[in-house]
């Protein structure tokens, strides 16, 4: 079945104000419907929820994500440039993530 993603919606500061976040969000909403799907995953900061809130989302569950070195991604394409946006404690970069591989793994 399909899922529609959306991830880091963001209307340039010269153009706020004028709802083309609303518009945006309901055209996403409606493509996910007319492609059948069975449900919208949004993935936000928190200082966005209520906007997302008065678009009809509800928080769900909570994310989780383990951040991997480029040569562990496929396809061999060019790695992120932009740093994640946030990083937890316990990680200290590549070693974390092979280790974390690692045990999936296992």
């Amino acid at each position: 079945t399909n899922v529609g993603h959306i991830e880091d919606i963001v209307v340039d500061s010269a153009h706020r104000g004028r709802g083309l976040a609303k518009r945006l969000m309901s055209a996403l909403g409606e493509e996910a419907q007319a492609t059948q799907c069975r449900k919208v995953i949004l993935d936000c900061a928190e200082r966005n929820i209520g906007f997302y809130e008065k678009c009809g989302y509800k928080a769900f569950e909570r994310q989780m994500r383990l951040d991997l070195p480029c040569s562990a991604r496929d396809g061999g394409g060019p790695c992120d440039t932009a740093a994640p946006t946030k990083r937890s404690s316990a990680d200290t970069g590549t070693e974390a993530a092979q280790e974390s591989i690692k045990r999936c793994k296992a």
